[in-house]
């Protein structure tokens, strides 16, 4: 059985080769949405958040 520890470095390790060489913030933040979206069955949805210019930008992953 995977250790929490386990598949939380996995998913760190996995992070880290997403945002390798991207510079976009946006390629980046919708990557990281979806593998963590992807990384567990009990999630139901992924939420993050950008304030450009005193404007709140929210997006929302959901099954």
């Amino acid at each position: 059985m995977e250790t929490k520890q386990t598949r939380y470095s996995l998913l760190n390790d996995q992070a880290q080769s997403l945002l390798d060489g991207e510079h976009d913030l946006i390629a980046n933040m919708s990557n990281l949405v979806s593998l963590i979206f992807n990384s567990d069955q009990n999630i139901n949805g992924t939420t993050y958040y950008r304030l450009k210019n005193r404007e709140l930008y929210i997006w929302y992953l959901t099954i």
